[in-house]
């Protein structure tokens, strides 16, 4: 497989600094059509790179590494704010000339993601999320980062690791969370810097959530294909969390492949044509 040629670049507003990676097939189009894809936890643009390269004869590619991921940072403690991530987007899409998009993302990227189709929705031309976070919130998301003592029980537990390690084994064991996900925890959690991208990502992006009060309707308004594909071992966000289905997500495109979380991304760009992903 041929890697990709990307051009690094870097957008600032105010406390937050935002990388991003281009690609170009070479045209000289002003209209041209964009790509932009949203990592996982833990992952770059990279981590796209299957994916982006049956996209990129056709199209130029956006990667973003998203707070806390390559060189992207997000100052102060305070939560990142949606309207920030609005303002950081609308800025990188005017430097780069782009107008819609075609939003393809990953776990913890789709939750990004779903609030730009909110927030941004002219912005956007079709949506396909793999594994997607942002849809249903774990009850211990919501305990964790929606309080203040839930917040305080994470800093403590992620802090304190043999404590945390005892709670994984202990929740796994009574059925309060799956075995696979404790081992998924622990392995981001090998060393200081691992612990405080968790902490970070869990408690200053609580409120990166999009509203599925009024989303499926500004989806509908501007007539937004979304694309949903789940893997069918996937064991972090299992197919099993999306049934019954919820009447807002009627309309959505839902595909289901043979494979688990880690590898959803290399199982979509073998299976790419037959998924219809490619847009246009």
């Amino acid at each position: 497989m041929t890697a990709l040629s990307w051009k690094q670049g870097f957008v600032t507003e105010g406390r937050c600094q935002l990388e991003y990676s281009t690609h170009s097939p070479g045209s000289e189009k002003t209209d041209r059509e964009w790509v932009l894809f949203l990592h996982g936890f833990g992952q770059d643009y990279r981590a796209f790179e299957p994916l982006a390269i049956p996209f990129s004869d056709r199209f130029d590619l956006l990667g973003i590494n998203i707070f806390f991921h390559g060189n992207s940072t997000l100052e102060t403690g305070s939560p990142l704010e949606p309207e920030e991530w609005k303002g950081l987007l609308i800025t990188l899409f005017q430097k780069l000339g782009i107008g819609k998009v075609h939003l393809i993302g990953f776990s913890m990227g789709c939750k990004f993601g779903f609030l730009t189709a909110q927030l941004l929705p002219e912005r956007i031309s079709f949506i396909t999320f793999l594994a997607p976070d942002g849809m249903i919130k774990n009850p211990w998301y919501r305990f964790a980062t929606q309080s203040f003592f839930g917040r305080l029980t994470l800093l403590l537990t992620v802090r304190w690791l043999p404590f945390f390690r005892f709670l994984t084994i202990f929740f796994a064991k009574t059925g309060l969370i799956r075995a696979s996900l404790g081992r998924f925890a622990k392995g981001e959690m090998g060393t200081k810097e691992k612990r405080n991208r968790v902490l970070n990502v869990w408690l200053r992006f609580r409120k990166i959530w999009p509203d599925w009060s009024i989303l499926p309707l500004i989806l509908t308004q501007h007539q937004i294909p979304v694309q949903i594909i789940l893997g069918k071992f996937d064991t972090i966000i299992s197919p099993k969390r999306f049934k019954p289905r919820r009447p807002e997500w009627d309309g959505f495109e839902w595909i289901v492949l043979d494979v688990g979380h880690a590898g959803i991304i290399a199982k979509a760009a073998e299976e790419v044509n037959r998924l219809d992903i490619l847009p246009g």
